[in-house]
């Protein structure tokens, strides 16, 4: 069979933007896939890519992302971390592949620290404008899989940005056993991750229960970690979590630098890439300034906050996805036994 190798090489973006605090946040936003595999079909737009297989637009690898903490935050299990210090990106392979890519943190402008990135690697996508506070638009929380999905949510901690859709979440309250800090999100570094399309009126299920895409835009859905993720971070580096627990930096290269990169095989799918920030003190700031109750406005801390998460530029680089064939082994041996069956069959039936 034939091998097919795209490499993707993109510029250095410089600067960024100030994004705001509190509820203004933004939500997920993929851009368009940094890969786009012949003849698949895309779960976000609802649209089928050619016989040709595709890269993205060359800004979509130079995003930005909030905050220099967020991949730590995810590896808090009891308080989780806020998706909106996340930049997700997704791609779509069609055949199995090996898969290779660099990220960078890159000089900001605006006088944020470099960021020192972190990724983790999980199978699909959640769906468009979805965040950690899904349900706190009436018309979200009224549809029928929101509604199922809050009530066996667990609560957020009275300090979390989302701390305002209690009254529309039925599930562990903050505090409990099942639920022992309250979360301040619900992005998990190292776990699966079930999140949904926040504040579109109108949903309907004309595409099924499983469609993701912009046409059905009030789903809940799960994002399926693979155990893959890298880390810009000093070896056994950890650092103290929410919880006031001691927590390894997961992945962590053992280069600080500010890159981190990754090659390795993945089955043919639709993958989402989250990238966050992996700076132990960048973390430490951010969390104290929100548990303080910086993400609320007139906060004393609320200028603190909003510096904690000024925009971190980044670039996704030598993005590489070559195929891997199926030998041609396999190929003979499984036209020999249809071969072999199909002489059976005519065995029986002379």
């Amino acid at each position: 069979m034939k091998k097919m190798t795209l490499k993707a090489s993109v510029l250095t973006l410089v600067g960024g933007m100030a994004l705001m605090s509190g509820q203004a946040m933004a939500h997920v936003g993929y851009g368009s896939a940094l890969y786009w595999g012949a003849g698949t079909y895309d779960p976000l737009t609802g649209n089928t890519q050619g016989a040709t297989s595709t890269y993205g637009a060359a800004a979509n690898f130079t995003p930005t992302v909030s905050s220099n903490g967020g991949y730590l935050a995810g590896l808090n299990p009891d308080s989780l971390g806020n998706t909106h210090d996340i930049r997700f990106r997704y791609f779509i392979l069609e055949k199995d592949a090996n898969v290779s890519f660099t990220i960078t943190g890159t000089t900001n402008a605006n006088g944020a620290s470099t960021l020192n990135p972190g990724f983790s690697l999980y199978n699909g996508v959640v769906p468009a404008s979805s965040h950690d506070g899904v349900g706190d638009v009436a018309s979200t929380a009224a549809d029928p899989d929101t509604a199922a999905y809050l009530a066996g949510a667990p609560d957020f901690a009275s300090w979390s940005p989302f701390a305002g859709v209690n009254d529309v979440r039925g599930g562990a309250a903050a505090g409990t056993a099942a639920n022992p800090t309250g979360l301040w999100g619900v992005f998990d570094t190292n776990g699966s991750i079930t999140t949904g399309n926040n504040g579109t009126a109108g949903a309907t299920d004309t595409h099924g229960p499983n469609y993701l895409g912009n046409l059905d835009t009030a789903k809940i859905a799960t994002i399926t970690y693979t155990g893959k993720s890298g880390a810009d971070a000093a070896a056994g580096s950890s650092f103290t979590n929410s919880s006031g627990g001691t927590t390894g930096v997961l992945a962590a290269d053992g280069t600080v630098d500010n890159s981190v990169s990754w090659n390795g095989f993945l089955h043919a799918g639709v993958y989402t890439l989250a990238i966050g920030g992996a700076n132990v003190a960048d973390y430490t700031q951010l969390f104290n300034d929100i548990v303080n109750g910086g993400a609320t406005a007139g906060s004393q801390y609320a200028a603190a906050y909003t510096a904690d998460r000024l925009a971190r530029g980044l670039t996704i680089s030598n993005f590489s996805v070559t195929t891997v064939p199926v030998p041609g082994a396999v190929w003979l041996f499984g036209s020999a036994l249809m071969g072999f069956l199909g002489m059976k069959r005519r065995a029986r039936s002379a």
